[in-house]
């Protein structure tokens, strides 16, 4: 219950901070638009290597958002995590064994199911911590929006990635943003296991 609590309020927190960040970027882009836009040298670079720039921003980002993950697990969320990769593992040897039962079969499976829930709601309950949002969320917003939008956007870097047909959302290929989420979802994988992170 109250780790419900604590998503909850999370994500109610996370609603408001998405809320301010709407009513006032706007302004604070267009701004640092023009902030950039006078900066040459910066914008030359950016509009000569877009793509290789987002790559190492993007393992920056992952680098950056592993490491806090790591720090906002609390040791219980982490022994728990921990004992129902283990209990998971015993019970599929118990799978393999009673395969030919199909009603002690069911029984693990549906065991195992609730294992695999439990284990899934971890990493919700970290990202919709209030700590995480604090030292994680907002501050990844502020500088994607704030920093590398504008900076995008005034070198005039238009799609990086082209697949040659038309999507709905994305379009005809990958601006900054589909590139730095892609790049990413690359790399994070890459960087818990150099952090040793257990989930």
């Amino acid at each position: 219950m109250e780790e419900r609590k604590g998503i909850i309020s999370g994500f109610f927190l996370l609603m408001i901070v998405i809320l301010l960040f709407y009513a006032y970027s706007s302004k604070i882009s267009t701004a640092m638009m023009s902030l950039f836009e006078n900066s040459g040298w910066l914008t030359s670079i950016i509009a000569s290597y877009p793509l290789l720039i987002i790559i190492v921003l993007s393992f920056l980002f992952s680098l950056f958002t592993s490491f806090f993950y790591k720090i906002c697990i609390d040791k219980e969320t982490l022994a728990k995590i921990k004992a129902s990769k283990e209990e998971s593992k015993i019970l599929r040897g118990k799978m393999s064994e009673y395969k030919n039962d199909p009603q002690k079969l069911a029984a693990l499976q549906k065991e195992m199911m609730e294992k695999s829930m439990a284990s899934m709601s971890a990493p919700f309950k970290i990202m919709f911590s209030k700590k995480f949002i604090l030292l994680v969320t907002m501050p990844s917003i502020c500088f994607l929006w704030f920093i590398v939008g504008p900076l995008y956007r005034a070198a005039e870097v238009g799609y990086m990635i082209k697949w040659g047909f038309k999507l709905p959302i994305f379009g005809i290929g990958g601006g900054w943003l589909f590139c730095i989420i892609l790049f990413s979802f690359i790399f994070t994988p890459i960087v818990k296991k150099i952090l040793k992170s257990e989930i």
